[in-house]
């Protein structure tokens, strides 16, 4: 009977051991800088395996919240125009470590410019006055919005025998709840009909003050981006001012919405870091871009 016991008494004590290893919290505070020590704003900053990220602020600094979490795991930081870097919870857990950041070398073809020649053209969708609209970045759930990688967009057919300039994006918020928000446009190659690799090598940031709403302009000019190829631009949410999670459904950006559209390029939308990129055909988004050729 003593021996039963004891079984009973050891096993109880390995279940609370195991229950406190897998409830205990962690909170990793840093910054993240370049090979000069200039801070880097708005690294993407996820843990491998978990739905859970943030992003650095203005001035590099990051604060990560962990839940049930393990010494092995891994955090991936990541920036356009840097190489990942990925480091262990464990070497992560000293206050305000500092996270240097190689910029990456990518070997560019040459392309000859003749202005002259050029003819400016625009695609997509310029209809506002729609009765739909969809929400983005409706931060509304903390813990859905606890994790990077929110986008919505659509594909602009380039077509692949000449050389596109791409020189300016518009996008219209038709709602704004926002008192300030920070995007980011990503341009992507295409395989298998679905995002791949960012084509701009750096950061396209864009902020959006006092509740704005209509039209907003990305001047694409000074990234020097041109492709010989189709294209999906999207909007990314960084993050936004006030974070307002109680106010399901009336928070956040609003995008005229489309549908249903025909022989348009499908709209893309995406809820996460970890979520699978939706195609959804038929369905469209009031967005612009204007290139050269």
């Amino acid at each position: 009977m003593k021996n039963v016991l004891n079984i009973i008494y050891y096993l109880l004590l390995l279940l609370l051991v195991t229950s406190n290893s897998f409830s205990q919290e962690l909170v990793i505070t840093g910054s993240v800088i370049d090979e000069e020590e200039f801070p880097i704003p708005y690294v993407n900053i996820i843990a491998l395996n978990k739905e859970v990220g943030t992003f650095s602020d203005e001035s590099g600094k990051f604060e990560l919240f962990l839940r049930d979490f393990s010494n092995s795991d891994i955090i991936e930081f990541s920036c356009l125009g840097y190489e990942k870097k990925q480091i262990s919870v464990n070497d992560l857990k000293k206050e305000n470590i500092k996270i240097s950041l190689v910029t990456a070398v990518e070997k560019l073809s040459e392309v000859v410019l003749n202005s002259k020649k050029l003819k400016t053209y625009v695609k997509g969708k310029t209809r506002i006055k729609t009765t739909d609209m969809i929400r983005f970045s409706s931060s509304f759930k903390e813990s859905v919005w606890n994790e990077p990688g929110h986008e919505i967009g659509r594909k602009f057919s380039l077509g692949t025998k000449k050389i596109s300039y791409l020189k300016e994006f518009n996008f219209f918020i038709k709602k704004n709840t926002f008192q300030y928000s920070i995007l980011e446009i990503n341009i992507y190659n295409i395989k298998d009909n679905k995002p791949y690799k960012n084509i701009n090598s750096s950061s396209i940031i864009v902020t959006i003050d006092d509740k704005f709403t209509g039209w907003k302009t990305v001047n694409l000019s000074d990234f020097d981006i041109h492709v010989k190829e189709d294209i999906i631009i999207t909007v990314e949410y960084i993050k936004a001012v006030p974070t307002c999670y109680d106010q399901s459904g009336n928070c956040g950006l609003f995008f005229p919405y489309i549908y249903p559209t025909i022989s348009t390029p499908p709209m893309y939308t995406k809820k996460g870091i970890k979520d699978e990129w939706h195609m959804k055909r038929g369905e469209s988004i009031t967005m612009t871009l204007t290139y050269q050729r």
